[in-house]
């Protein structure tokens, strides 16, 4: 959350009592492990794999959200 002052944006404060976030040593983990793997990779092997984005997630549905102004 972030709000906007003179102009300029400033992360806004945890509210007081609410929880932090953890580090997660499984989340870095797998970070770190991406990190290796796109290293690795060559600039046309990125795009390759950008552009098959959409074979890999074709199982999603899109859902489309209509609201009306007096929802």
């Amino acid at each position: 959350m972030k709000r906007v002052g003179h102009g300029r944006v400033h992360a806004a404060l945890p509210q007081k009592n609410f929880p932090r976030a953890v580090a997660s040593a499984s989340a870095r983990k797998s970070f770190e492990r991406e990190m290796a793997r796109l290293h690795g990779m060559s600039v046309e092997e990125r795009i390759a794999e950008a552009l098959s984005l959409d074979e890999a997630f074709s199982w999603l549905e899109p859902v489309v959200i209509t609201r009306t102004r007096d929802s």
